[in-house]
């Protein structure tokens, strides 16, 4: 069994989270730099500087996800409209079939009627 140096990159499998998940993670992180700036916490620079480095990944990472969920929605509204054209092609053309027996019926009827 071999050690794992400090390097190594762990990665822990997380569930999807929702618009909703997403949204207090940015509107908790947002009233944190809010309430640090209102009441003058900001005291050392550098920590400060890697707080808002933190920040912005953040942010980074909720627009990556949110914009990941817009495409996998788009990506089921297309599937979705691929459904209900194939669903409206083949009734038109089931119905545009039904519509020729009857045409050919009486195509069938009036010369029938005509030859007598």
């Amino acid at each position: 069994m071999s050690k794992k140096n400090k390097t190594d990159l762990q990665i822990e499998v997380v569930s999807k989270m929702s618009r909703e998940e997403v949204l207090n993670i940015l509107s908790d992180n947002i009233l944190k730099m809010n309430k640090k700036i209102q009441r003058g916490q900001i005291r050392d620079n550098e920590k400060e500087k890697i707080r808002i480095q933190q920040f912005k990944a953040i942010v980074y990472g909720c627009n990556t996800f949110n914009n990941i969920l817009k495409d996998e929605q788009m990506d089921m509204v297309l599937e979705e409209l691929e459904s209900i054209k194939r669903s409206i092609n083949k009734s038109t053309a089931e119905e545009i079939a039904e519509d020729m027996k009857v045409v050919e019926e009486t195509i069938r009827k009036l010369n029938e009627d005509g030859g007598n």
